[in-house]
């Protein structure tokens, strides 16, 4: 409904936020093409902000810019030709909403947060009856946070965009090669169990990552590793003149606001994941390549 929209979001309804009520009416994706609970994706106004943004895990991956009068900074510019947007504040409510220029030209419009974290505009057209896709945001598909799922990577200039961090395979090779699903993310080609001999892999590629714990009582690398050696459920770390530990998954994070810090991320393997020595280097069991 209008007051309840789910992942629908349909012309002269809202997406806003009401202080009376202290009610808040976003968009949520579904949980799975079959479940229509709440996924993890949602699309929520910025009361104080004037825009609206993205949102997984209380992590805002990306935002639409702040209202100028007539359109949000970031909107594609297609936006303009065929959306009419409007935007109302006052000291009751705060909301977005939205209608068609020329009516008569398309029968039917909806913007869906879809279970991929992209938002995409869909108009019906009355002479094929079908749903045309208008433009999807985020623009970049790896700023979608968690697009390649926990463990893997993604990146645009690559195809297919996603890939495993070092260690790490595939969790389903069929959606991931087949049906270009990513989601499921990547787990490590060897089991852990808690007394495994284990080592850990730097991954090639420097980005910015999420759902860490920051410690601050270890003040070296050295120290940083051995914590997350001691903790079973210690999947990573990263050290950058403070601890950075993992005891779920690892998501990799395009950069979306300046104020992130990029580390290079520790991922923990299989000690047989780790080369065996070559001519004039040496492989420690905890920390990989030993110059």
């Amino acid at each position: 409904s209008f007051d309840y929209p789910t992942d629908t979001f349909l012309p002269g309804a809202k997406i806003g936020y009401n202080r009376i009520t202290k009610i808040q009416q976003s968009l949520t994706c579904w949980r799975s093409p079959n479940d229509p609970a709440k996924g993890l994706y949602s699309l929520k106004l910025d009361p104080d902000g004037d825009e609206f943004f993205l949102e997984s895990n209380q992590n805002r991956y990306w935002s639409s810019g702040t209202w100028n009068g007539s359109v949000m900074s970031r909107l594609p510019e297609i936006i303009l030709s065929i959306y009419s947007f409007s935007y109302v504040k006052n000291e009751n409510e705060s909301y977005f909403t939205y209608d068609l220029y020329n009516s008569s030209a398309i029968y039917a419009s909806r913007l869906v947060m879809e279970l991929s974290g992209e938002v995409m505009a869909f108009t019906w057209t009355e002479n094929t009856q079908t749903w045309f896709l208008v433009w999807s945001l985020p623009r970049m598909k790896c700023e979608v946070y968690g697009y390649c799922g926990p463990f893997g990577v993604c990146d645009e200039n690559n195809l297919p965009l996603c890939r495993c961090f070092n260690g790490f395979i595939p969790r389903s090779p069929n959606d991931w090669n087949n049906m270009r699903n990513f989601s499921g993310g990547c787990v490590r080609k060897k089991y852990l169990q808690c007394g495994d001999e284990v080592a850990f892999l730097q991954d090639s590629q420097q980005f910015v990552v999420s759902n860490q714990q920051l410690n601050n009582a270890f003040k070296t690398a050295e120290d940083c590793k051995q914590s997350c050696l001691d903790n079973c459920s210690c999947n990573a770390y990263a050290f950058n003149s403070s601890c950075l530990l993992w005891n779920g998954d690892v998501f990799a994070l395009q950069p979306f606001r300046d104020d992130k810090i990029s580390y290079r991320n520790h991922l923990k393997v299989a000690a047989s994941e780790i080369p065996r020595p070559t001519s004039g280097k040496n492989f420690g069991t905890n920390g990989g390549l030993i110059k």
